[in-house]
């Protein structure tokens, strides 16, 4: 990813994008482009999360659950897995059925 596409999809997200704010999350939870920051992934897709992102939800229930980027929650992680797997999101469905 350039440094452009970096900005062009900030910008989406701060404008509100729930999409770009997920990529967001993630491009800093995996290190894409930019230093790992869990606490940058975990602000980015909490606001994806809010916005009704099921990967955000995804992505954000493990991190609380690792404690990674926020303080361990495991009710907040249990909720937001909940919430993706309603969504039809894949891997939180396989997650709560293991």
């Amino acid at each position: 990813m350039t440094e452009e596409d970096r900005l062009y999809l900030q910008k989406n997200a701060e404008m509100g994008d729930a999409k770009a704010q997920a990529l967001m999350g993630i491009m800093y939870y995996n290190g894409h482009g930019v230093t790992i920051n869990y606490s940058k992934a975990a602000d980015w897709l909490t606001k994806a999360a809010d916005n009704g992102d099921a990967q955000a939800q995804y992505i954000l229930a493990v991190m609380y659950g690792k404690g990674q980027g926020v303080l361990k929650d495991f009710s907040k992680a249990d909720e937001l897995m909940h919430k993706a797997a309603a969504q039809g999101f894949e891997e939180a469905q396989r997650f709560l059925n293991s």
